[in-house]
């Protein structure tokens, strides 16, 4: 494995890889790979993550491999989404589980979550002592995934530090009147609040698009974390980049990973 500094020298360019861009201590770690640098043919071209989409395993295999020899971290804990609430801590499942939000107290074990379109969440503290890694939807942000990590982590939210990856923008995630009345649902939304998320779409009843990176932030900032950035990529306007469900159907999927490192910059 590489050094961090050389990582960040040799293995970001082309924007193969992006960095969180926040106030995060200099041990974590976190980035968001796009879809450049693989050997996944179409549609999964071409650095696909995912085993569960239909491309050919040993493409997938070959695109993990590259990633995890490019990383200096000795663990890679994946979940595999679920799209609910479930938390898991990493070192209690090191490889694959199924959950939506993951995270770890101990070095150099990588929190990884899969993404083509949902919102992918980094959150650590002002201390650097602990990381997570979400996978928000529409229905985990409305049934509480955000809820339940601060809580099962048992973090001050005032200590958190977070930055949202990329994710479908608001002009393209259209949603009906379901979605709505589910984030109804959530304690932190109101009839009044709600129409800040939600702009009603004039040509079809009772569809709206929604803002997937407004909802996070604003149950963020209701649970009293203060220190947000991010959210300002979008995957379905930038096919070159990142892949999107929405926009394809059948594609690869980007990962997002994020780890408490012994390198410092």
């Amino acid at each position: 494995m590489v050094e961090w500094n050389n990582f960040i020298m040799s293995k970001h360019v082309g924007n193969q890889y992006i960095q969180a861009d926040w106030s995060a201590p200099a041990s974590i770690k976190a980035l968001v790979t796009t879809r450049i640098g693989g050997v996944s043919q179409a549609p999964y071209q071409s650095f696909n993550l995912a085993s569960h989409v239909g491309d050919n395993p040993q493409h997938v295999m070959m695109n993990q491999k590259k990633l995890s020899d490019s990383l200096s971290v000795d663990v890679f804990s994946w979940v595999e989404q679920v799209h609910g609430v479930s938390v898991i801590k990493a070192e209690d499942v090191l490889g694959i589980s199924k959950a939506d939000a993951i995270f770890t107290y101990k070095k150099n074990i990588a929190c990884c979550i899969l993404t083509a379109d949902c919102l992918p969440i980094f959150v650590t503290n002002q201390q650097g002592s602990f990381v997570a890694a979400i996978h928000a939807g529409w229905r985990g942000l409305a049934s509480g995934i955000i809820e339940n990590l601060i809580a099962n982590s048992a973090e001050n939210p005032i200590d958190l530090i977070v930055w949202i990856g990329p994710a479908i923008s608001q002009a393209y995630f259209e949603v009906g009147r379901d979605v709505l009345q589910n984030f109804l649902a959530n304690p932190h939304f109101s009839e009044k609040n709600i129409q800040l998320f939600f702009q009603l779409n004039p040509q079809r009843k009772d569809h709206y698009y929604a803002d997937l990176v407004g909802l996070a932030k604003h149950i963020l900032i209701e649970l009293g974390v203060t220190k947000i950035t991010g959210g300002n990529l979008c995957t379905y306007e930038d096919p070159e980049k990142f892949y999107s469900y929405r926009r394809d159907g059948v594609t690869g999927r980007q990962a997002s990973l994020i780890w408490i490192s012994d390198y410092l910059d």
